[in-house]
């Protein structure tokens, strides 16, 4: 049963790199795809909020690693853990907060640009 775990907590990390980089680089999508880039950010933002800042998709990844793998998955950072996990790359929870609403800010604004240039 561990390995459904960790394959369906692998799916939910491949589907949180998806919305990572949707929110990075989504505004370079053609123009008949930008609908998937603003759905992104918006529901990024809404779930953000409705969530305390915390994402979801982190939330649900540490659970299904937590079922088969005692582990640290305390952390309510998506990124900062795995640069230090892998990079031994450490990000305060400060620092990280004040990125990620700057660039899901900047995101919405290019968003807003696109659409309406």
């Amino acid at each position: 049963m561990g390995r459904v775990y960790k394959n369906i907590a692998d799916l939910v990390l491949a589907f949180h790199i998806f919305v990572v980089l949707m929110i990075l680089l989504g505004w370079l999508l053609p123009t008949h795809l930008l609908w998937m880039y603003q759905t992104t950010v918006i529901l990024t933002f809404l779930f953000g909020l409705l969530n305390r800042g915390t994402c979801i998709l982190t939330e649900y990844e540490w659970r299904l690693r937590k079922k088969y793998n005692i582990g640290n998955y305390n952390d309510n950072l998506f990124i900062p853990y795995y640069l230090k996990k892998y990079l031994n790359i450490s990000v305060s929870e400060k620092v990280w907060s004040i990125g990620t609403t700057s660039l899901i800010t900047v995101s919405f604004i290019v968003q807003m640009f696109v659409l309406f240039r």
